[in-house]
């Protein structure tokens, strides 16, 4: 059943989430400074091969947000159990995980990364609590419907249901590029410590590359927001 039962009320001011996250940023550059520990103990191969499957967790939460945004409009009058909505109650949540967590373990410190997921549970828990009391206030029976046979985090993939909205890359440019641009910036980040501390050059040309290509996105996402270019075309 849905998590409000469990509790009606549930503080949980936005200050703490801010908090929470910049007090793991000095934890980040610590972690950062140890020059690869994972690549040190085991070779380049395992640690290509780790830093390959921090970059799958990124990239598959980016590519759920992505596809979030395209099928998925912002609505207040009615609830949307389709699509992404159909395996998880909490899509964006899941998605946002897999990025973040994807980030930390990045650094090659794999406790930092356990810490964070472990911190983001308990987060995304009062989160979570306070929005579903919400949703069955607005909603009733409805919610818990939907609620009842879907889970609350981790998908279900056998319960996908199409989404009822038409794909919009319009609303993805709207939406996600700033995103992409914060994300491949805190990679590249994180290789250029780990470079600097180790005392090798900078040789992450393909973080590079995703950071111009994210910098350029962000700008035309801007500019087109502003130009009207992105708004969706009137019926």
């Amino acid at each position: 059943m849905f998590l409000s039962e469990r509790m009606r009320r549930t503080p949980h001011p936005a200050v703490w989430r801010w908090l929470g996250l910049l007090g793991f940023v000095p934890l980040v550059f610590l972690a950062a400074s140890r020059a690869e520990p994972i690549e040190a103990r085991l070779g380049s191969h395992w640690g290509s091969i780790y830093e390959t499957v921090c970059l799958a967790l990124v990239l598959t939460g980016l590519g759920i947000r992505a596809g979030m945004a395209a099928c998925h409009p912002l609505m207040r009058d009615r609830l949307d159990a389709s699509g992404f909505y159909s395996v998880s109650r909490n899509p964006i949540y899941f998605a946002n995980s897999l990025v973040m967590v994807g980030i930390m373990l990045f650094t090659q410190d794999v406790i930092l990364g356990i810490a964070f997921a472990l911190w983001l549970a308990v987060y995304y828990e009062r989160t979570i609590l306070a929005e579903e009391a919400r949703l069955f206030r607005r909603f009733g029976m409805v919610f818990v419907g939907w609620a009842t046979l879907t889970p609350v985090f981790l998908p279900r993939l056998t319960s996908w249901r199409p989404p009822a909205a038409r794909f919009s890359l319009r609303a993805v440019m709207r939406r996600e590029p700033l995103v992409w641009f914060g994300v491949t910036a805190a990679l590249a980040a994180i290789a250029a410590l780990s470079d600097h501390f180790g005392d090798e050059p900078m040789d992450d040309i393909g973080l590079m590359l995703l950071l111009a290509a994210a910098i350029a996105g962000a700008g035309f996402s801007l500019i087109g927001r502003q130009a009207g270019l992105l708004d969706d075309p009137k019926p």
